[in-house]
C-alpha cells in the first residue's frame, strides 16, 4: 500500500535519531530563507518511523517549527538511516563526518577512535587520518568507510606520524598538515635506521630546502638530500616510497 502523507504542527511528536548526521546551522539558515520565500514543505514530506524518529528531513522539521508551519510526513518503518544515506539524488549527500558520527553512534570502536584522533589533531582532514590508520590497505576505503567496515589498524603509527608532521610546524606553518606532506613523513618511518631527531636538526639548518612538493616521491627526494647532507656517502639513507596503495605494509615502526 502506498504510504500516506500526513501533516501536523505538533513538532514534539518527533525525535531525532542520534546516528543521523548532525544539523548544519548554515543549511538551516539557507533553508529557512528559502521556505520563507516559497513554502514547498508539502511537496517534500519528511520520513519518520512509527515511533516518531526522523529518518530523513530533520532540517525541514526544524525550519517548520521555527516558522510555525505545518510539517508533512510519511511513516516508513522499513527504512533505515543507512538507506537514507544511500539514496541517489539526496539533496545534500552525506559527507565523511556524517558517516563518522553515524557509526560512532552505533558504538563501533574503530570510528570512535578516529573521532578521538580528529579531536586530538584538529588541523588534519579526516581523509589524512583514515589514510594513516588504513595505511597498507586502502583499496576500496571510501566504500568500506561508508558501510561501517573501516578498521583503525595502525593506531600507534598514525599518532607517531602526526606528531612528527607537527614537529615541522615552526618551519613550514602553512602546509605541515597537508596530506601529501604527512604521508611523506609517514614514509620516512618505514625506513630502518631513520632518526626523526636527526631529520629535524638537519631541516633546521637547511630550512630553505624544504619546499612544498606535488607528491610523496618528490618530498622523499628532498628529505633524502637534507637528511644526508654532511654525512659520509657510505652512511647515506635512501628514502623510497612504499606502495601502500597496493597493500605494502612493511612498517619499521612497531605497533
Amino acid at each position: 500500500m502506498k504510504p500516506q502523507i500526513e501533516s501536523t504542527m505538533n513538532y514534539a511528536q518527533f525525535t531525532f535519531d542520534k546516528s543521523n548526521r548532525l544539523l548544519d546551522p548554515r543549511k538551516l539558515e539557507k533553508l529557512t530563507k528559502s521556505i520563507e520565500r516559497v513554502n514547498l514543505l508539502e511537496l517534500y514530506p519528511i520520513i519518520v518511523r512509527a515511533d516518531g524518529v526522523v529518518l530523513d528531513g530533520q532540517h525541514r522539521l526544524k525550519v517548520a517549527e521555527r516558522l510555525g508551519l505545518l510539517i508533512y510526513y510519511i511513516i516508513a518503518d522499513t527504512m533505515t538511516i543507512e538507506d537514507v544515506a544511500a539514496i541517489a539524488g539526496t539533496p545534500t549527500a552525506w559527507k565523511k563526518t556524517d558517516f563518522l558520527n553515524h557509526w560512532c553512534a552505533q558504538g563501533i570502536e574503530d570510528y570512535i577512535f578516529l573521532r578521538e584522533l580528529s579531536v586530538a589533531y584538529p588541523d588534519h582532514h579526516l581523509t589524512t587520518l583514515t589514510s594513516l590508520l588504513m595505511y597498507g590497505n586502502r583499496i576500496g576505503l571510501k566504500e568500506t568507510f561508508e558501510h561501517g567496515m573501516f578498521k583503525a589498524i595502525r593506531r600507534r603509527y598514525a599518532v607517531v606520524v602526526l606528531d612528527a608532521a607537527k614537529s615541522f610546524q615552526p618551519i613550514i606553518p602553512k602546509w605541515y598538515r597537508e596530506q601529501t606532506f604527512v604521508m611523506a613523513v609517514g614514509n620516512l618511518f618505514d625506513h630502518q635506521g631513520y632518526s626523526h631527531e636527526r631529520m629535524l636538526k638537519q631541516v633546521m639548518k637547511q630550512s630553505a630546502r624544504l619546499t612544498k612538493q606535488i607528491d610523496v616521491k618528490t618530498y622523499l627526494i628532498v628529505f633524502q638530500d637534507i637528511y644526508n647532507y654532511g654525512r659520509p656517502e657510505k652512511t647515506h639513507m635512501i628514502f623510497k616510497p612504499r606502495d601502500h596503495y597496493r597493500g605494502d605494509s612493511r612498517y619499521v615502526y612497531p605497533e
